[in-house]
């Protein structure tokens, strides 16, 4: 019987399906990706959901939303006018069923599954309580049978190759999704032990990437002299090719970023080194939290 595994990362959720001799294959979410963009966009009476809307959070912040997994609950969304009103959980409930019809089509009925939920879904208090109620009531609608729910940092270890760690030894997990940037102490002792963890909100690689693509579009600006934000569909495909640019550079040594018009069309090279520098205030303040967040767990006592 075929286990299917299901990431719910607010960046983009991923499933891959492990069959019962151990052979695994990742299923095609999303429209460029394997990953399905946890992001709403709502317009004209209508909501849109993955790469779409994932495209249209820099143009127009007010009418997308990709808080739905992250605060999954009865709380009202932040979006502008007539949606107002609309609670995570119902966002949460039309993603989860584009998911679900995403998934039949790759693999047809489902067997069983094992969600990977992010750390503070499985913390001891009410608010996590709720969202794990609400998570499986959603599933249990999109007809998704769960055999059993994990930690997300946790099964990144495994799928990483646990089996190389030392019995005994503190393994130390940061997870930067796009909302908030996780912290976990595990304790490898015939298995692993959750023993530690701490939520960092408002930095996450949303607000990262927020922050790099306003820098690089005053750079284009003065390098250029266009300006991107003159035009709806040119900011949109800007906002897009930085995104991926910050995904690639970590393989590679520069990047272009390039606007088209009628008249002409304009480029910018971005080299790692470049990148590194706009991104260093950021990564320094997330650094010094994390070290903090070290230093409250060790208490000089305690390796990690």
């Amino acid at each position: 019987m075929a286990t299917l595994g299901i990431e719910l990362s607010d960046v983009g959720v991923t499933a891959v399906l492990i069959s019962d001799d151990g052979s695994s294959r990742i299923l095609a979410l999303g429209d460029e990706s394997d990953a399905l963009p946890a992001c709403a966009y709502a317009r004209a009476g209508e909501l849109w959901f993955g790469s779409e809307a994932q495209e249209m959070a820099f143009v127009y912040p007010g009418r997308t939303c990709s808080k739905f997994i992250d605060d999954l609950s009865f709380q009202t969304t932040d979006f502008d006018g007539h949606y107002r009103k609309i609670m995570n959980s119902q966002l949460a409930y039309q993603f989860f069923e584009i998911l679900a019809t995403k998934i039949e089509k790759e693999i047809g009925e489902i067997d069983r599954a094992i969600i990977a939920v992010p750390g503070h879904f499985l913390e001891t208090n009410e608010e996590s309580e709720e969202r794990l109620g609400l998570l499986l009531s959603i599933l249990s609608d999109q007809g998704i049978p769960v055999a059993g729910i994990v930690d997300m940092a946790a099964a990144s270890l495994y799928s990483e190759g646990l089996w190389n760690v030392p019995e005994g030894e503190r393994i130390f997990h940061v997870d930067l999704l796009a909302h908030a940037t996780h912290i976990t102490v595990f304790h490898k002792q015939s298995g692993i032990e959750r023993v530690y963890f701490a939520r960092l909100a408002q930095h996450g690689f949303s607000k990262m990437l927020e922050r790099f693509t306003a820098s690089m579009s005053n750079r284009f600006l003065a390098e250029t002299s266009f300006d991107i934000a003159a035009d709806r569909q040119i900011e949109r495909s800007f906002h897009a090719q930085a995104r991926e640019m910050l995904f690639n550079l970590g393989h590679q040594n520069e990047a272009n970023l390039e606007v088209s018009t009628r008249e002409k069309s304009r480029q910018m090279v971005i080299s790692k080194e470049l990148a590194a520098f706009e991104l260093a205030p950021q990564v320094k303040q997330l650094t010094k939290l994390i070290l903090r967040a070290v230093n409250d767990f060790a208490n000089g006592d305690q390796d990690i």
